[in-house]
């Protein structure tokens, strides 16, 4: 993706997360959790270890380890927000890694985190047998600057009405809030719906002044932004039809009176996974898109698509999906085939209805009479039709997925295959038949073993299907930039 995020900078785009980052400023809505692999308890034994090394007399490694701690917290605010013991490792690790400031005769870093730990805490005096007289007066002479400062206020509008707002780790309350009486400086707030990761913002409020924070949060939501991707992360595929209004609104947010917004995703043309460029007016509309082949996309494929989205101007190697020069062939490829959207139907409902039928002439038939020298199989045609017709239901799947949800040939014929499987040994292993006691004659049906077989080969191959299915899936990024903009992807192929 390099050569594409090159070439789209070169025409005025915002390609790279960092460019991207900077233009959306402190409004930009970062993940609740940027380091999954750092626990609260992590970051605890840190500020423990960091505690020690300072009392040691140990201050430039206290001093690392501090801050490693405070820069967890600050980026991972979902993972310590909801533990209101947390706030206590928060305020040991800033006090520490001031005093270890001092010890290093560091006075301008030392009265600048002493000075954050009383805007974050500022009703929160030092534990005096934690720390000594000197640390004490050191405290307090920090507190009379600060208190001599003027003070500002914070209003936060989070956009739900579920949402829990945290300032500086702290509940400050839900849907909105109001806070006043603060000491100017850097507001991290963290604003989080039940059962997601949440989103953090920065907010400056200055002295005599009232910062705002109005959150889209049916927009940040599914909006990713990271130090090396920015994106949409969209829950299931009908929520895609979102992306063009998604992306104008941004672009009015972060850069007023934008014109056109390109997203950069993936679709499966000709069965076959594709890189797609689209260009959106500012009211969410097409424009035009092209796509390239994954499997083709060079350096000069890449290129040319970066090109194709600054200015329209088709190359070779691109399909324009839609557009001026829109080819019959490349729209049929990309859009929804709609005999393929009837025959499903038509095939799935055909299947469905066979095996119902098959099921009515199974039980309207008679059972076999174990007294009889020969056996009756008159049911034996039901089982078989239904067994067939299972397979008629999951070819009905097979074209379901691959125009409904662009799901790759394999992966399709994975699931429907497994699906028609799985009736069909379901089938055969209710209509087995064992032998009656005291009559010598064999069944004709021994399909219980059989049914297991088929029935367990069919949930492998549809969950194998199913796995190929979820990882295929990439993921669009967004940016603008005066007047323009475009968004990245990620994901695996």
């Amino acid at each position: 993706m390099e050569p594409l995020d090159d070439e789209l900078e070169a025409h005025g785009f915002a390609a790279r997360p960092q460019t991207m980052l900077k233009l959306a400023g402190g409004g930009a809505p970062r993940p609740g959790i940027l380091d999954k692999d750092q626990g609260a308890a992590d970051v605890a034994q840190k500020v423990d270890a960091g505690y020690r090394l300072f009392t040691q007399g140990k201050a430039a490694e206290a001093k690392e380890k501090l801050s490693q701690a405070i820069e967890t917290m600050r980026r991972n605010p979902a993972t310590f927000a909801l533990d209101t013991s947390n706030t206590d490792v928060a305020f040991r690790a800033q006090v520490t890694l001031s005093l270890s400031y001092k010890q290093l005769g560091d006075a301008a870093n030392s009265v600048a985190a002493m000075t954050e730990l009383i805007r974050m805490f500022p009703a929160r005096p030092l534990p005096r047998n934690a720390y000594g007289p000197g640390d004490e007066g050191f405290y307090r002479d920090v507190l009379k600057q600060v208190q001599a400062m003027g003070r500002g206020r914070l209003a936060v509008t989070a956009g739900d009405t579920r949402a829990v707002i945290f300032v500086d780790g702290q509940i400050r309350g839900v849907g909105s809030a109001t806070i006043g009486d603060l000491v100017p400086g850097l507001y991290r707030v963290f604003i989080q719906v039940p059962q997601t990761i949440g989103r953090q913002y920065e907010v400056t409020v200055g002295a005599n002044d009232e910062s705002k924070l109005d959150v889209h949060y049916d927009i940040d939501d599914v909006l990713w932004l990271s130090d090396s991707w920015v994106g949409f992360q969209f829950p299931n595929e009908g929520d895609r039809g979102r992306e063009g209004k998604l992306a104008a609104e941004l672009a009015s947010r972060w850069s007023p009176g934008a014109g056109k917004t390109a997203v950069i995703g993936t679709v499966q043309l000709q069965g076959k996974p594709a890189l797609v460029g689209t260009l959106y007016a500012n009211d969410g509309s097409v424009v035009f898109s092209a796509a390239v082949s994954v499997a083709e996309a060079s350096e000069v494929r890449l290129r040319a698509l970066a090109r194709f989205l600054a200015d329209g101007t088709p190359a070779d190697g691109l399909q324009i999906v839609k557009g001026n020069a829109e080819p019959a062939e490349a729209h049929e490829s990309a859009e929804p085939n709609s005999n393929w959207h009837t025959s499903s139907k038509v095939i799935g409902g055909t299947g469905v209805l066979l095996m119902a039928g098959s099921m009515v002439a199974y039980f309207a038939s008679p059972a076999d009479d174990h007294s009889k020298p020969t056996y009756n199989n008159h049911r034996t045609p039901a089982v078989v039709a239904f067994c067939a017709s299972s397979y008629v239901a999951g070819a009905g799947v097979y074209l379901w997925l691959r125009d409904s949800r662009s799901v790759d040939p394999l992966a399709a014929s994975l699931i429907g295959v497994g699906i028609g499987s799985i009736l069909s040994g379901a089938m055969l292993f209710a209509t087995k038949e064992d032998a009656e006691p005291g009559f010598q004659r064999e069944t004709y049906r021994h399909t219980g073993t059989t049914g297991l077989i088929v029935g367990g080969v069919g949930v492998a191959l549809a969950g194998v299907g199913i796995y190929l299915m979820n990882s295929e899936r990439a993921y669009p990024t967004v940016s603008i930039v005066n007047g323009s903009g475009v968004a990245g992807i990620a994901g695996s192929f």
